[in-house]
């Protein structure tokens, strides 16, 4: 697999049917990019601002999330099943919510 290095360019990457494991980025700007049907398995991302960023059908088994500004993050239509937050299983929680919104209503 040959390497192609990119340092201080713009550039528009166009990859379809590409395999580029391994791939490496630093200090780069991926504003307004499109994925569809990609891999990230095994990925490592740090210190990255996803703002205003839309996940549809992303499958985020065996995933953790740390040390993250969560501030109006909106999670809705998924599966919940051995999720935790804190050490807490949120099926659990949401359960018990809805219990003392109907015990209140």
């Amino acid at each position: 697999m040959s390497t192609i290095k990119l340092v201080d360019c713009e550039h528009i990457i166009d990859a379809n049917s590409a395999n580029l494991t391994g791939s490496k980025f630093q200090d780069v700007s991926l504003a307004e990019s499109h994925f569809h049907s990609v891999t990230l398995e095994s990925s490592t991302i740090s210190n990255a601002h996803f703002g205003g960023i839309t996940f549809t059908e992303i499958n985020f088994t065996g995933t953790s999330i740390r040390n993250a500004d969560l501030t109006n993050l909106s999670i809705e239509s998924c599966y919940y099943t051995g999720m935790k937050i804190e050490g807490i299983e949120v099926e659990e929680m949401l359960a018990l919510y809805r219990a003392s919104k109907a015990c209140s209503a």
